[in-house]
């Protein structure tokens, strides 16, 4: 097990560590504070983009995520919601509570980005489960452009591993995939 992780490209942002997925999707993350974690979501996409927190691997329903999504050029919408189905009407309002909420695209990449204020109930010790989907639409709707779920560890007794000083080019391997975890420094 490793005790480091990749350092974040955003660290303009506050962001100490990342994890890049498929569909250049990027989640970035830091602790700010051992009461909270600074999210954030770097997609190449026009629509929403959303992160989940699920019970059981790969199972949507019964899920609480973060969906995000700049519509037209100045309209920002950033919520917690509960997913208790597969459909659109399955998408409620409601959720863990999250602050510091915005969303932002230069060029293509749309960023957002959230606190979420750590509870007694929010166990970030273990492997977490998590969900991702984009879609080329800002309406909550089907998830056209790609989803996934992975597994990822935070620990807050870790160290940040360098990286070189310009991302690649092409999204960076999953680390998760090749057995590493990522931590935070």
């Amino acid at each position: 097990m490793s005790d480091s992780c990749t350092v974040s490209s955003l660290e303009s942002y506050e962001f100490s560590c990342m994890i890049s997925e498929e569909h250049n999707m990027t989640l970035h993350y830091t602790f700010t504070s051992a009461e909270s974690i600074k999210l954030g979501i770097q997609v190449f996409s026009a629509g929403y983009v959303a992160l989940g927190w699920t019970e059981t691997a790969d199972e949507m329903i019964g899920s609480e995520a973060v969906i995000g999504w700049i519509d037209g050029e100045s309209v920002v919408s950033v919520n917690t919601y509960l997913l208790t189905s597969k459909s659109s009407s399955g998408i409620e309002e409601g959720g863990f509570e999250i602050t510091d909420a915005s969303a932002s695209r230069t060029g293509n990449a749309l960023l957002v980005e959230w606190t979420r204020p750590l509870t007694v109930d929010d166990n970030l010790e273990g492997s977490q489960n998590m969900l991702w989907s984009l879609s080329s639409d800002a309406s909550k709707s089907y998830h056209d452009i790609g989803r996934d779920s992975f597994d990822i560890t935070f620990n807050a007794s870790s160290s940040v591993q360098q990286s070189p000083s310009t991302p690649p080019s092409t999204p960076s391997p999953n680390p998760l995939q090749s057995g590493k975890t990522c931590y935070k420094p």
